[in-house]
């Protein structure tokens, strides 16, 4: 189903999805929440992408598991694609964040589509190559993911390559999934930066700025949280 043609019963359905608790009885922090509730809400009203901004520490990964999960029980987003542009990044949410997910979950390698799962990890490398036979997102049908989510998406790889597969290019098709970008909110600790590093530090963040730009109709979610200087 694309965004925008959700039903009153399928708006409802995603935003009172239960959260994940797991054997701690683990919750996310209000922040966390605030975080959550708000990209789901975006979903529910039709939004195609949403650029979620965390500060460093925040749990950017532990908040995109909750809003898979929601999503995902609810059965609004059945096939979730999740990138990261390393691979310890990927290992660690597969064995700890994302470790709820089981069975249903893959990660990418070898360059090798399996379509027998429903959560798929990926290295942004894994699948996109500058050779023809390195994409092998081409191996997925233009409408196999409905959710992908992109980590550190103010990175030039993630902004070169992931967003490659998130479109699901292969000729002239284009996918409709809903697309999560992940990033830190390098401004953060502002009143923390010497006068000496405002320069370079200003150059970040207007290059994280026009990462998100360059993917039109975005909603950008901005969460502050209580910064010990």
């Amino acid at each position: 189903m694309s965004a925008g043609s959700y039903s009153r019963e399928d708006r409802l359905e995603m935003i009172t999805q239960d959260y994940h608790t797991d054997a701690t009885g683990k919750t996310p922090r209000y922040y966390q929440a605030n975080a959550i509730n708000r990209t789901i809400d975006a979903i529910a009203n039709g939004q195609n992408r949403v650029l979620l901004v965390m500060a460093t520490g925040t749990g950017k990964t532990y908040v995109a598991f909750q809003v898979i999960w929601r999503l995902w029980k609810s059965r609004r987003k059945k096939r979730i694609l999740f990138l990261a542009d390393r691979n310890i990044l990927v290992d660690q949410t597969r064995n700890n964040d994302f470790k709820p997910y089981g069975s249903a979950m893959t990660k990418i390698t070898n360059r090798t589509a399996d379509k027998s799962y429903e959560v798929y990890l990926a290295l942004y490398q894994a699948v996109t190559g500058t050779e023809d036979f390195q994409n092998i997102y081409k191996e997925f049908s233009q409408d196999f993911f409905d959710l992908i989510v992109v980590d550190e998406c103010h990175r030039a790889s993630a902004a070169s390559a992931a967003f490659a597969p998130s479109m699901a290019r292969s000729g002239s098709r284009v996918t409709m999934a809903f697309t999560l970008g992940l990033t830190r909110s390098i401004w953060a600790r502002w009143a923390s930066i010497t006068s000496t590093q405002e320069t370079s530090f200003s150059r970040m963040r207007r290059a994280s700025s026009r990462a998100v730009k360059k993917h039109s109709s975005e909603t950008v979610i901005r969460v502050r949280v209580p910064v010990m200087l």
